[in-house]
């Protein structure tokens, strides 16, 4: 499934989480954090790993021994893995059911995210959570006696997703641990983590990659990377990693991204004829139909990509203070997506305040040719 020898950046973050396991110091409850399709999902795979393998080295597990086997198949009897998902009564009641699924995802892309996963499983539009019985779920289990007589492991995937009922269970484990456990949490926003159980774990930051780390990893992994430019891949995807093998896997997840924001930057920059008015119209009504974590992820692609053509390939159409406009009203627009305001009125509202912001600046650019000439 995965190894550190597969992991192409944080090395100090993962020497030491080698060394605190060969020394036997490992907490009992840890947060990796780092954005998303940041490198905290796969090295926790590794860790695990790690940890449960009869043969490892000083740098790596084995990755043939049964314990290894077991849990590149997530069927290791010690481990317990817990995520969101959609609760639908009769069809997906845990992450259990979902859980072959996963398995695929990270399979073909372990820097997955929800989003990602969410679109793999055709519930984009859905609301995913870690619901109350799942966390009791996950309890139980650790209260149990180890399978095979030692640790006993539970993954928390996105712990900012479970409510606040659950959270409180958590905590309550993690204050009184039974046995030689650990509870390991995947997070990209602490921000939104229970804070009793934030102060109660020891986090790991994972960083993103450099420039030179994404250049050499994919040119090691892709033979047409020659083709693309790891600046500017690492640039339009936000240093995702995920999107970026998308991207070179031909399963672009920036595909219908792209339509919407040529018609978006059309209507800001354009003189805005009834047609593109129409087309605008029409995009709003289709990201309105995808959903939330759709339009946010649009949002996000929306920015980088301005920023790509505007100010490294064309930079005369939009100027610093128009860029840094621009990025107060996504992340404004972007936060009230998330507070469940009307998309539709998100997006005409950030339109309309990018046109402003534009026509601003175009005027005042006239004003300055006047009066120089």
């Amino acid at each position: 499934m995965w190894n550190f020898s597969k992991l192409f950046s944080n090395r100090d973050t993962v020497e030491n989480l080698k060394a605190n396991v060969r020394q036997g110091r490992v907490s009992h409850a840890q947060i990796f954090f780092g954005k998303e399709g940041s490198e905290a999902l796969p090295v926790a795979f590794a860790y695990i790993k790690y940890l449960f393998c009869e043969n490892r080295t000083e740098n790596d597990s084995c990755g043939t021994c049964t314990y290894c086997k077991q849990v590149d198949s997530l069927n290791h009897p010690d481990l317990k893995i817990i995520f969101p998902f959609p609760y639908s009564k009769g069809k997906i009641e845990s992450s259990t059911d979902l859980l072959e699924d996963f398995l695929k995802q990270f399979k073909k892309n372990p820097y997955l995210d929800l989003f990602k996963f969410s679109q793999k499983i055709s519930a984009e539009k859905k609301s995913f959570s870690i619901p109350t019985s799942e966390c009791e779920s996950l309890i139980k289990f650790l209260g149990l006696k180890s399978f095979y007589g030692g640790k006993k492991i539970a993954l928390i995937w996105y712990p900012e997703l479970i409510n606040t009922a659950g959270a409180n269970k958590i905590l309550k484990t993690i204050e009184e641990p039974s046995g030689d456990t650990l509870i390991l949490l995947v997070s990209y926003n602490l921000h939104d983590v229970l804070p009793t159980v934030l102060s109660r774990c020891q986090v790991t930051h994972f960083k993103a990659p450099t420039l030179q780390e994404t250049s050499e990893f994919l040119k090691e992994n892709f033979e047409n990377i020659s083709h693309h430019n790891p600046e500017i891949l690492l640039q339009i995807s936000d240093g995702n990693i995920g999107n970026i093998l998308d991207i070179l896997s031909n399963n672009n997840p920036f595909e219908e991204f792209e339509p919407i924001y040529s018609v978006f930057i059309e209507f800001i920059t354009g003189n805005s004829p009834n047609k593109t008015l129409l087309y605008v119209l029409e995009k709003i009504e289709f990201l309105n139909s995808k959903g939330r974590e759709f339009t946010k992820h649009f949002l996000n692609f929306f920015m980088n990509k301005i920023h790509d053509d505007f100010m490294i390939k064309n930079r005369d159409k939009f100027s610093t203070d128009t860029l840094i406009e621009l990025q107060k009203l996504v992340d404004h627009y972007t936060m009230l997506v998330e507070r469940n305001i009307s998309i539709k009125m998100a997006i005409i509202s950030l339109l309309i305040g990018s046109k402003n912001a534009f026509v601003t600046r175009n005027k005042s650019i006239l004003i300055q040719e006047n009066i120089l000439v």
